[in-house]
């Protein structure tokens, strides 16, 4: 007989805390506190929506129960979304992450609170959950399997603190909106691939060991609409490449998913049939709040993908997703598990699986020129990685610092054109700024002979034929470098980049109404396109007299840096004498040392006109003859 005023139910209860709490308060008591509050008030507003009951809510933790196991779990995902887009707007060491669990059992009430093995079951499973994960009990599971579109992992008999005997516990997979997971900021817009781990260790990722796909969400994305589109939709599928969410426990390893963000992107782009945006573009989308519909509207495409990686011990899993936006469906969900060794098959299947939804069947050839050329060595794969991502500093050092890496890769795979691209590069980098002393003729022929052997080794490596093109303009060979670049858009038609710096080359041979051309075209495949892009339009304005176009492309530029003498010069044409020459001064305050005349030297016109046509700008500008 149960005493008075205490009364027994079978409920379905959700137990949350929050993961490294501790370590929030010691770091910033206050903001931590105030953030606890605002998403326990957000919580608890979710709770009482899925006609739940909140019981307790000391400290970081959390409990509730429900009459309905439906409810509870569908309140736990639905929480889950909340909180990681709220998390989106958060700097990586304050976000505020809260494991959950969610148990089926018979409870004592008494006063508004609840008692009982359900209750302990509860907290046990919320201690096995990782940060915005969910894990329920077989009881849950079984009422809930089929009813939900959810999917879940068993983890297996687990023993529990004060619990007689093992329970089977199994994880959550659920999709917590289209940004959900793409909660950590984008550190850069620059390409960059993967950096290498520690010798003997090759990618073997410390921590994560519990692991969540990306599955099919509960809600249908809303449907994008073509009249609000940023971009008039091409006339071919077009699609955008969100940047894959990095799963894993350690959120250091970010460099993971995005390595396979930027090989899919690259081997889709490879198709002339198909309108890809460049990942310049889509990075932007990094680490924030947007939906699939925006996206779509934004770039002006028809098709979205989204993934997501996770590494566990020496495997990798990988869930991708196909959203048509324009119709509001999903067309295909794909999920693999495989050896961490197989990461680069894993990124083939998924571009052969995205064609075949895209295009229907392509000829063979065609599918074969999809597949990338992938290193042998994935740690010389990392080197070069490592080095990309110095050369954006242009500093002497770390021009050196990221050369001495390349050098490291060659030796690791002789095979791998990449690595040959990137040393040629850093060659060229070096002698245009004159970071070497000494013969400058040596470091030149050695940067062609480098880029020559990465166009050998690997023909349909678009980067590596831009990187010789752009050594070859820098020659003064104006028609081989041209060829370099059309083999290279022959290899990688939607590449933008390459577009973008064909332009320079059209631009010196003379042929600026081209170079304008590519450029606009660079800049729809890449909306969101650096600023280089500018430079080289307004360097074709110039070239073709259109200095109100060059004055208007110049000044969007921030920071303008070398392209302000560019800008004095064309304000300088369009006879806007006191404006030239205020650019002019600025410019020479951070170029002490130019000189039209030494400048005209060494930049590689093909024709004189071309030539004298800029210094006359400079000079009649007030800079230096």
């Amino acid at each position: 007989m149960t005493p008075e005023g205490i009364t027994r139910k079978l409920v379905a209860i959700l137990s949350a805390d929050v993961k490294d709490y501790t370590r929030l308060m010691s770091q910033d008591d206050v903001g931590t506190i105030r953030t606890l509050a605002a998403y326990k008030e957000a919580m608890e507003t979710l709770i009482r929506r899925h006609r739940g009951q909140v019981v307790d809510a000391i400290g970081d933790s959390l409990l509730a129960r429900f009459d309905s196991v439906l409810d509870a779990v569908n309140c736990a995902a639905e929480m889950q979304r909340d909180l990681a887009e709220r998390n989106a707007e958060l700097p990586d060491d304050r976000k505020m992450e809260f494991r959950m669990g969610v148990s089926l059992g018979d409870v004592v009430e008494e006063e508004g609170r609840i008692y009982g093995d359900g209750v302990n079951i509860a907290a046990r499973l919320q201690a096995l959950a990782e940060g915005g994960g969910i894990c329920v009990s077989s009881m849950v599971h079984d009422a809930v399997e089929g009813k939900l579109e959810f999917e879940y992992e068993n983890l297996g008999e687990q023993p529990l603190k004060n619990i007689a005997k093992p329970i089977r516990v199994y994880r959550v997979l659920s999709h917590p909106g289209a940004a959900a997971h793409r909660v950590k900021e984008a550190k850069r817009a620059l390409r960059r691939k993967w950096i290498p781990v520690a010798a003997g260790a090759v990618l073997v990722i410390a921590g994560g060991l519990l692991w969540r796909f990306v599955v099919i969400p509960a809600r249908a994305p809303q449907i994008a609409s073509v009249q609000k589109m940023a971009h008039p939709l091409p006339d071919r599928p077009s699609i955008a490449v969100l940047p894959f969410e990095n799963l894993s426990a350690d959120k250091s390893q970010d460099f993971i998913a995005d390595g396979m963000t930027e090989d899919i992107i690259s081997a889709l782009a490879r198709f002339k049939q198909f309108f890809v945006i460049a990942r310049n573009s889509t990075l932007t989308y990094k680490g924030k709040a947007v939906k699939v519909q925006q996206v779509a509207e934004e770039l002006g495409v028809r098709y979205v993908l989204e993934g997501s990686v996770q590494i566990s011990k020496d495997r990798i899993r990988v869930t991708a997703q196909l959203i048509d936006a324009i119709a509001g469906t999903h067309l295909w969900v794909e999920r693999y598990d495989r050896p961490l060794t197989d990461v680069f098959q894993v990124q083939d299947e998924v571009t052969r699986k995205l064609v075949g939804s895209l295009a229907g069947k392509l000829s063979q050839a065609e599918m074969a020129r999809a597949a990338l050329k992938h290193p042998d060595s994935l740690d010389a794969y990392g080197l070069v990685s490592r080095a990309e991502e110095l050369v954006s500093h242009l500093t002497p050092s770390d021009i050196a610092k990221a050369r001495e890496l390349a050098e490291r890769a060659v030796a690791l795979d002789p095979k791998y054109a990449g690595a040959y691209a990137e040393l040629a590069w850093l060659h060229w980098t070096e002698w245009i700024w004159g970071h070497i002393p000494g013969k400058p003729e040596e470091t030149y022929q050695k940067a062609l002979g480098l880029a020559y052997k990465a166009v050998a080794l690997d023909p349909m490596d678009s980067d590596a034929h831009g990187t010789l093109g752009i050594i070859l303009l820098f020659g003064h060979k104006h028609d081989q470098a041209v060829n370099q670049f059309e083999e290279g858009l022959k290899a990688n038609p939607n590449s933008a980049d390459l577009l973008a710096m064909s332009a320079e080359v059209y631009s010196y041979a003379g042929n600026p109404e081209e170079a304008i051309k590519r450029i606009k075209q660079a800049m729809r495949l890449n909306p969101s396109y650096p600023h280089w892009y500018l430079f080289f339009l307004g360097l074709a304005q110039y070239i073709a007299h259109n200095y109100e176009g060059a004055v208007k492309t110049l000044r969007q530029m921030s920071p303008i840096g070398e392209a302000r003498r560019i800008l004095a010069a064309s304000l300088a044409q369009l006879g806007r004498m006191e404006e030239a020459r205020a650019e002019a001064e600025k410019f020479m305050k951070d170029n002490p040392s130019f000189s039209a005349s030494d400048w005209g030297s060494k930049a590689p016109f093909l024709h004189e006109r071309d030539r004298q046509h800029f210094v006359e700008g400079y000079v009649k500008a007030g800079l230096p003859r």
